[in-house]
């Protein structure tokens, strides 16, 4: 494994016609004003299809963990939150850090908390810029991963081919046939490896003990993780969690587990041939 991202990046996707990003952009998500720099930052690390977004969606309805989005994707949100501010990266354009203090004033909780969930490789190509390094400098990290890494894989595989990334009461209506494709789930699988090294090596370069949370565990017992997650964060009372009232709904289905099937069969041993 090294710094560079496999071939074929799957985060270069088809637009997802379901406007999630375009959701959490408006400013009915937005927070209380807020002045100055965030005292406490967090950062909710993990890769596709991980369940980023099922926790950071239970932390955000909290009203007391800011409002944890992917806010340096500029494929999705970032591009909308960009035009919202009326702002512009780029050299002569405005800078990363104008972004942040625009985030920080409306989606920082009044008790200081800012949350931002965070790929690796939303990271890696702009971990040179001063003010993304501060702000991961600052923050306390929480890490969700699977352990179910051919399912994430099949997951993130479906989701890029299809452009359909989450259940938010349509019942998947509307989602396109897809034929099995081995090398899809292989490049997903690279993918997701690739960026559980950059957090992992992240991590231990700089002396990081991230909060590391699971999934599966996270689906278990939501009301448990959560808690413990926002005790690490500092908030003194938890709320109660439930999955029930999460606005994200599983969107694995008979067609993830065809395609698990067909995957599993490359580690299969071949039969033994019958006696004669």
């Amino acid at each position: 494994m090294n710094g560079k991202p496999p071939p074929g990046n799957p985060a270069g996707v088809p637009a997802s016609p379901w406007p999630a990003g375009g959701l959490y952009a408006a400013p009915v998500n937005d927070l209380a004003p807020f002045e100055g720099e965030p005292a406490r930052p967090y950062i909710v690390a993990g890769s596709q299809r991980c369940g980023s977004t099922l926790l950071c969606d239970a932390l955000g309805r909290t009203g007391l963990l800011g409002a944890p989005a992917e806010y340096m994707n500029f494929d999705v949100l970032g591009r909308q939150m960009l035009k919202r501010f009326g702002l512009r990266l780029g050299e002569k354009r405005n800078t990363l850090d104008e972004y942040l203090q625009r985030l920080y004033a409306c989606r920082t909780s009044p008790n200081g908390v800012f949350g931002m969930k965070l790929q690796w490789h939303q990271y890696a190509p702009r971990s040179h810029l001063h003010a993304l390094r501060v702000l991961l400098r600052r923050s306390r990290f929480v890490w969700i991963r699977r352990h179910d890494l051919v399912g994430q894989a099949i997951s993130s595989a479906i989701a890029n081919a299809t452009g359909f990334w989450h259940d938010r009461g349509e019942g998947g209506a509307g989602r396109p046939a897809l034929r099995y494709s081995r090398k899809l789930v292989d490049r997903s699988m690279q993918w997701i490896l690739w960026e559980n090294w950059g957090w992992a090596r992240y991590f231990e370069l700089n002396q990081v003990e991230p909060f590391e949370i699971y999934y599966e565990d996270l689906l278990a017992d939501m009301d448990g993780v959560c808690g413990r997650v926002c005790e690490y964060l500092g908030l003194e009372a938890a709320p109660h969690f439930s999955l029930e009232q999460a606005p994200t709904r599983k969107l694995a289905d008979t067609r993830s587990e065809e395609w698990r099937l067909a995957y599993s069969e490359i580690f299969r041993e071949p039969s033994a041939p019958d006696p004669d």
